[in-house]
């Protein structure tokens, strides 16, 4: 994936049902390895001299092992800023797309 960031979050484990927690990786900002929580601002470069845009969807997937069953989910999700921050993260449902 390149350089990227990560935001954690918690998922259902697709095989057995178990909370997991994982690293989502995005591509959105700065990107230097950066580890975000949900509510961060995250960093964009200094030489940005306009403000981020209000409302940004990224595209990510996930990289963490299922306690329970050792299975490693590898899930397509979305990671929600607004003006910057991270709003939310949800398992992706094909309402967007970024390949166009």
């Amino acid at each position: 994936m390149g350089a990227f960031n990560t935001v954690s979050h918690v998922v259902d484990c697709p095989s057995c049902g178990h909370p997991v927690p994982v690293s989502v990786q995005f591509k959105y900002g700065l990107r230097f390895q950066f580890k975000y929580n949900i509510g961060d601002l995250i960093e964009f470069h200094a030489t940005d001299k306009t403000p981020p845009e209000s409302a940004v969807v990224a595209d990510g997937i996930t990289d963490g092992a299922c306690p329970s069953c050792g299975t490693e989910p590898e899930l397509d999700m979305f990671v929600f800023f607004a003006h910057g921050v991270i709003t939310s993260v949800e398992v992706a449902d094909g309402r967007y797309s970024f390949l166009e």
